[in-house]
């Protein structure tokens, strides 16, 4: 059996049900058996028409026009060709096609909420299909655990990617603080979902993990500094209370409540340093 038998099965399956490719594939099969001019097309390979034994369809003995049976040819041939060739879904959704729906998912929820937030409306509104969506994410519950992961993600890399400072720091822990301002600045709508009480979502310990990974960036800094004599207080209480600030410094950044973007980091550095000379062992 020729390695395109498969590919031709298929096309015959597609087209098998079709009255008219039964009479053309009759009429193809006489063709070749009967002439013997070089006009006639070649086979690839032996078709059997579909049986009508059983039917209530007689058969059909209708002529075909010349263009139609080429038309069906061509489609043969070319599943002949494509007998050996893999057909998997081609990539063609990368990782900034990603960035942006999520970008939009978290507009949608921030903006209208959980209900509105369908692959339908998230197709519509940035200019892709929602084949492009469950491609990618599968489906909504894949879309909101890709949102709060993406949104975990950021936080736990700005926060690792300040350098530990032995000598100083209450100017690290500053720095950790302007990297907290730098991933709210980076996915905005994103932010607000990852602190967003859902019934559609809940996330797992290890989403939970990931999220609290910059967190605990802080308390260990926390934990030096109180080593060190520098801090009094206990570390967790001293990480919830700056947390409890940069989180609202981000909220009201997000709204618009602390002016430019060079006014808004002045603003940051100076009520967490102010924060953090409170913190001082007197």
């Amino acid at each position: 059996m020729p390695k395109a038998a498969p590919a031709m099965r298929a096309a015959h399956a597609a087209l098998g049900g079709s009255r008219v490719y039964a009479a053309w594939a009759r009429g193809v099969s006489a063709n070749h058996a009967n002439s013997g001019t070089r006009s006639a097309p070649r086979p690839r390979a032996a078709v059997a028409a579909p049986s009508t034994q059983g039917s209530c369809h007689p058969p059909i003995t209708m002529a075909i026009p010349e263009v139609t049976k080429r038309c069906f040819e061509t489609l043969l041939r070319y599943s002949c060709s494509r007998g050996n060739t893999s057909m998997g879904r081609p990539r063609i959704h990368d990782e900034a096609v990603a960035e942006q729906l999520l970008e939009a998912a978290g507009q949608i929820l921030k903006t209208h909420g959980p209900a509105q937030l369908t692959m339908r409306r998230l197709a519509d509104e940035t200019g892709t299909s929602t084949r492009a969506i469950y491609s990618l994410f599968g489906d909504k519950a894949g879309l909101l655990s890709a949102m709060y992961e993406r949104m975990a993600a950021v936080l736990s890399d700005r926060h690792a990617a300040v350098p530990v400072r032995e000598d100083d720091v209450v100017g690290e822990l500053v720095e950790l603080a302007l990297a907290y301002r730098a991933a709210v600045r980076q996915h905005p709508n994103l932010y607000s979902f990852v602190f967003a009480s859902m019934s559609d979502f809940v996330p797992s310990a290890e989403q939970l993990g990931l999220a609290r990974a910059g967190y605990r960036r802080v308390l260990g800094a926390f934990e030096r500094a109180v080593d060190r004599g520098i801090f009094a207080a206990k570390p967790a209480e001293l990480g919830l209370q700056l947390h409890a600030l940069v989180h609202g410094l981000a909220s009201l950044e997000l709204a618009g409540g602390l002016g430019g973007t060079r006014t808004a980091k002045r603003r940051w550095t100076q009520a967490v340093e102010a924060m953090l000379h409170g913190f001082r062992r007197t």
